[in-house]
């Protein structure tokens, strides 16, 4: 995404969220852009509130461990990213999915540095 589209998309976001602070889906969005921006500091909080709306949004969980990941809470990212496993593991299953490629996120998926070990 351009910068001028990305700006103007949390821009919108945040207009939304102001009027509606618990449109799930809106704080999920700005959390992904502020995680684009490289700002988890940003993206933390509507990412946590957006996983208290709705706890089965994969999407609200994968991005908040990423958040978490990047600000160093490692203990923090590593229950996110369970979370967000068992439930796409869940989905997967109604889905009629199987094998390791559907239960499992690889170091791969999740970006730089999601195979490290240090905080």
């Amino acid at each position: 995404m351009e910068l001028s589209n990305l700006d103007e998309a949390r821009k919108g976001f945040e207009q939304v969220i102001a009027r509606f602070p618990d449109f799930e889906e809106a704080l999920v969005a700005i959390g992904g852009i502020r995680l684009q921006d490289q700002k988890p500091e940003l993206a933390l909080q509507p990412l946590q509130h957006a996983a208290e709306l709705r706890p089965d949004d994969k999407v609200a969980w994968y991005r908040l461990a990423q958040a978490e990941r990047e600000l160093g809470h490692r203990e923090a990212s590593q229950k996110a990213m369970v979370k967000f496993q068992e439930l796409r593991k869940a989905s997967n299953a109604a889905l009629g999915l199987r094998g390791s490629s559907a239960e499992e996120v690889t170091p791969q998926q999740l970006g730089p540095g999601a195979g490290s070990t240090t905080p």
